[in-house]
């Protein structure tokens, strides 16, 4: 019977895995992409992307192989996860492990494998990006390093579906603030209508907690109750207990406050939500106990009734209001109906770099995006922007928009409109964010060794190029050229001299065509290059460029001091030829080159062939 090794932090990794909720998730192009660019680069029937849960893997993105998911028992992935680098088995038949193992003896037969980890946060191992073939193999450092890419981008990956789950929890978190806002009149009222605030001393010389009445009634407790520390925390939620004696510990090494919400249950199994404040108690430089509130912030016509009794209930909790936004990691912007400003947090300043002085109570939407966009912070007009702002909110409905710097920062801000014709407006700094999904996607759209485009990429800009040339009457021409003597050298000198040649022959490659066209690498010695010309233009233009594409390539290439001499077989097909169809121009171009191929020598030809 085989049973799976487990990783040493399997319990974590397991809930980890389970807060992610990635198995069983919906099938990603992305992924899709990575395990086909995988299967292409080293020439295997199987790629995978696995994620290893409690009793089987499941393939989040798969190439040559039907089954969706298998027992983790029989998973060779199960023991990639436990490996800092790529895991790889030459001959399963060969391995003790593995010889045995079903998917070894029966379908899908598998002989070979290597398994990259892949992580969505550096630390809990989730699966693997693995490559299998039927027939035993060998791997090389050159290829466990191109894996090891792959593997990267696949992390990228992970860490952008953290983010749309985290972002989905952001959105029903700000769905139900909207709910919020549209009870109350502000953002001002929402979070200034108190009632029933608590408060409480813990005296740390004393080890003794005192609770006011309010305390206790929040907490649904008698009034001759005596609470003391352990107590207190025993009516939070597991979570939220740890946040409290977290912040309570910091407090007392700091010497800071905290604000806080957390999640309680009375003694009576009510649930509530609670807002918690406190503060250090310091007497001759030492912290002897701490003072705070508590209250229950599920009940707010009850707080607005209680600031409505006390005006210095008010202005205690205006200034509350104030601490509470300037702690925020987001800006804060209030307008009102008339569209100008009445609230705001330093953040909301910061984040937009505005200068001093520029942000005051009273300052329409229309002066302060003026203003930004004279200093070059905001590139479009003004007056149709608002216009398309203010139609949005009037349907009552939260307006999503992203604005880019002149700076390059690239900040998101969502307007949520309230019942008064006022609005609250969150901004968040993204670029970080929005940085790292360009680079995921260019990796997944370029070869790792040359730089250029890949098949994707390729194929991607040929479908951009059909709609355009449906416009302007362009024909697209895609030139197809695959290396002659290229495995002559890789077996002669080897794969490193290998991969250096190749880069150069890319240089040339790039220097031989016009800027607008795309040069494309899609196979070891395969290269690709699309461009458009008029249709009368295409032969003159395209005998030109085979010509100086074979020419280049015949000229000698000086790699780390050897003269190497190749040469290139050239297919050309125009789209005209097949209906601006991809797959149906690559066979063209394709059946071209291996015409001009089987002559034996350099040289070019057209599909149809001769």
């Amino acid at each position: 019977m085989i049973i799976a090794p487990l990783t040493v932090n399997e319990a974590d990794r397991l809930t980890y895995l389970d807060r992610l909720d990635l198995i069983r998730s919906e099938r990603s192009t992305d992924f899709d992409a990575i395990v086909d660019l995988a299967a292409d680069i080293f020439e295997c029937p199987i790629a995978l992307v696995s994620i290893v849960g409690e009793d089987e893997q499941w393939f989040k993105a798969k190439h040559g192989l039907g089954a969706d998911c298998t027992s983790r028992d029989a998973s060779f992935c199960a023991h990639a996860i436990l490996q800092d680098e790529v895991f790889v088995v030459p001959d399963a038949l060969k391995d003790e492990r593995f010889h045995d193992n079903p998917l070894v003896t029966g379908d899908p037969h598998i002989r070979f494998y290597a398994g990259c980890p892949i992580s969505a946060d550096g630390v809990h191992i989730l699966g693997s990006l693995c490559v299998i073939d039927r027939v035993p193999r060998q791997f090389d450092d050159r290829q466990a390093q191109q894996l090891q890419k792959l593997a990267l981008a696949v992390n990228g990956l992970l860490r952008s579906f953290d983010m749309a789950q985290a972002a989905k929890r952001a959105e029903l978190t700000q769905r139900a603030q909207n709910q919020v806002t549209q009870r109350n009149a502000t953002l001002l009222d929402r979070i200034t209508r108190v009632s029933g605030v608590g408060g409480w001393e813990l005296s740390l010389t004393r080890n003794e907690l005192f609770w006011t009445d309010q305390t206790k009634r929040i907490h649904d407790v008698d009034m001759d109750f005596v609470p003391d520390l352990d107590s207190a925390l025993s009516f939070y939620e597991p979570d939220s207990r740890d946040l409290i004696s977290a912040v309570v510990d910091e407090a007392i090494e700091t010497r800071s406050g905290w604000s806080t919400e957390a999640e309680l249950r009375t003694a009576k199994g009510k649930k509530l939500w609670v807002h918690t404040m406190g503060t250090p108690v310091v007497e001759d430089g030492e912290v002897v106990g701490l003072i705070g509130t508590i209250r229950d912030i599920t009940q707010t016509k009850q707080d607005e009734l209680a600031l409505k009794e006390s005006e210095a209930l008010a202005q205690k909790t205006l200034l509350e209001l104030r601490t509470i936004l300037d702690r925020m990691n987001q800006g804060v912007s209030v307008f009102n109906s008339d569209a100008r400003l009445t609230t705001w947090n330093q953040n909301y300043i910061e984040i937009f770099g505005k200068p001093e002085g520029e942000v005051q109570e009273g300052i329409t939407l229309q002066e302060l995006l003026e203003a930004e966009a004279k200093r070059g912070d905001f590139d479009l007009d003004v007056d149709q922007h608002l216009e398309d702002l203010y139609v949005q909110l009037a349907l009552g409905e939260p307006v999503h928009s992203e604005f880019t710097l002149g700076s390059g920062r690239i900040i998101s801000t969502v307007h949520s409109p309230m019942p008064d014709g006022g609005w609250v407006g969150t901004h968040t700094d993204i670029t970080r964010r929005a940085q790292a999904e360009a680079e995921i996607r260019h990796a997944s759209l370029h070869d790792a060794l040359t730089g250029l485009p890949n098949r994707l990429k390729l194929e991607e800009d040929f479908q951009d190029w059909v709609l355009q040339s449906q416009q302007d009457g362009q024909e697209i021409a895609m030139v197809m050229l695959d290396l002659n003597k290229f495995k002559e050298v890789n077996d002669t000198h080897g794969h490193h001299i290998g991969d250096k040649l190749l880069k150069q022959v890319a240089d040339r490659l790039r220097a031989s065509v016009r800027s607008g066209d795309l040069v494309a690498r899609i196979g070891g010695d395969e290269f690709v290059i699309l461009l458009k010309c008029p249709t009368e233009a295409a032969p003159t233009v395209l005998d030109r460029l085979a010509t100086v594409v074979v020419d280049t390539l015949a000229r000698p290439f000086d790699v780390d001091g050897l003269v190497l001499q190749i040469g290139c077989s050239v297919g050309i097909s125009l789209s005209g030829d097949e209906a601006k169809d991809y797959e149906a121009q690559m066979r063209a171009s394709d059946a071209a080159m291996y015409s001009v191929k089987r002559t034996g020598e350099s040289g070019y030809g057209f599909f149809p062939t001769q």
